[in-house]
């Protein structure tokens, strides 16, 4: 999909450079469903409260939904630390942003 596309460029040095100079991270840090992190369930992986609800008809629980949507763009913050370094003041200026938002 587009985030894997966009995690794929961030790989490398150019890519990455590229992501941050398009503001791709500001862009992210807009979208509203990162505020709509799933209330009254554990954070941690795997505990019974984080897979209470049963799968019916194959449907993901609420939190496995944020989850499919947050790792990408925590993965292409990853990527994107990964090709620049942490001496790169501008990346890690927007993926704390990105982050904190």
């Amino acid at each position: 999909s587009k985030m894997a596309l966009l995690s794929r460029l961030a790989q490398t040095l150019t890519g990455a450079q590229a992501l941050l100079q398009a503001g791709v991270l500001v862009r992210l840090s807009e979208c509203q469903f990162l505020d709509m992190r799933p209330e009254g369930v554990s954070s941690v992986p795997g505990t019974a409260e984080g897979t209470a609800v049963a799968y019916e008809g194959f449907v993901p629980t609420v939190v496995d939904r944020y989850r499919q949507m947050l790792l990408p763009a925590l993965k292409l913050c990853l990527a994107i630390m990964t090709a620049v370094g942490a001496q790169h003041r501008d990346a890690t200026n927007q993926v704390l942003q990105f982050i904190l938002a």
